[in-house]
């Protein structure tokens, strides 16, 4: 997925629901990942400090949810992954995948003594949802910009 246009409506969209995350109690970032390549495409952070490290947490939360898919696979289980929670001492990462869209992951980062993972996971359900309706309508545009432009002939001037 490439969003051409920064200020398109589909993108504003997807950004308007990452930055709902902040809204989550405990809430320190959050990240729209692309788990087959493991980056992230979009993030919105509580602290600007919170920079250390972060392409390779990105990385490592991608691999973990990528095996937890393949795992289940090869343990015959037909149903998709759809949400996985790790916790460490200090934190809660909270992964879901952004439905009707393969390989998009939005990731949260809460802190354990402020979060209510109840009310996280419920949040973090009805994101995905908006920023799933702004990535299909992303590439619908896309289709008929490119539609368009394969339409439209080509006009050859003389030299």
């Amino acid at each position: 997925m490439l969003i051409r246009n920064a200020f398109a409506p589909e993108y504003v969209r997807m950004n308007l629901s990452l930055a709902e995350t902040r809204s989550i109690g405990g809430f320190v970032r959050a990240s729209l990942i692309n788990a087959r390549h493991g980056f992230d495409f979009m993030m919105e952070k509580l602290d600007e400090s919170e920079t250390a490290n972060l392409d390779r947490e990105t990385a490592t939360m991608a691999q973990t949810y990528s095996k937890r898919v393949r795992d289940r696979q090869q343990l015959g289980c037909n149903k998709s992954t759809v949400e996985l929670i790790i916790r460490e001492d200090e934190r809660y990462h909270l992964m879901r995948s952004v439905d009707g869209v393969p390989d998009v992951l939005v990731h949260v980062v809460l802190d354990r003594r402020r979060a209510n993972l109840l009310n996280a996971r419920a949040r973090l359900a009805h994101i995905s949802r908006d920023v799933s309706a702004g990535l299909r309508a992303a590439d619908q545009s896309q289709s008929e910009v490119a539609a368009n432009q394969s339409e439209s002939p080509r006009r050859v001037f003389p030299a």
